[in-house]
């Protein structure tokens, strides 16, 4: 009996330890895209006219686009969510760290009130893939430099 409880206190100091830094090295989804500049990957083959990525802070995605030797950017709020938004919903932005999907403010200069809905389809520290709800389209990302 002396040898199970000493056994379950061990099990149960281990478990406690451990816990924490395996969901500390993880983190929540906003911080594994928070600080990131992710690159879209092109099929392989494909000779791209510009190159697309997107820096994601807690609130807002920059995108950035350079194309024949000019650089564009244009800033969007976005929120994670749980479920399938049918419209934008501003109070939400920056609010909820995990969701399974995206949710992307149009660009207001031409986009005005739209947003887009993404399936979070992976998220780690190699890779982002999303599903666009608007047209199926699956797009992935990698960490630009990589």
């Amino acid at each position: 009996m002396k040898t199970r409880l000493i056994y379950f206190i061990a099990l149960t100091v281990i478990g406690a330890i451990s816990t924490p830094s395996v969901y500390a090295q993880r983190g929540s989804m906003q911080e594994r895209l928070a600080g990131k500049v992710w690159q879209f990957q092109y099929p392989a083959g494909y000779k791209p006219e510009y190159e697309v990525k997107y820096r994601y802070g807690y609130d807002r995605r920059v995108s950035l686009i350079s194309a024949q030797g000019r650089d564009f950017s244009t800033e969007q709020p976005f929120y994670l969510s749980d479920t399938v938004d049918k419209e934008f919903d501003a109070a939400q932005v920056g609010k909820t760290p995990n969701g399974k999907y995206l949710v992307v403010k149009g660009d207001p200069d031409h986009l005005a009130g739209s947003f887009t809905v993404f399936e979070i389809l992976k998220l780690d520290g190699k890779e982002f893939v999303v599903k666009s709800l608007r047209d199926g389209s699956v797009a992935t990302y990698k960490p630009a430099g990589t």
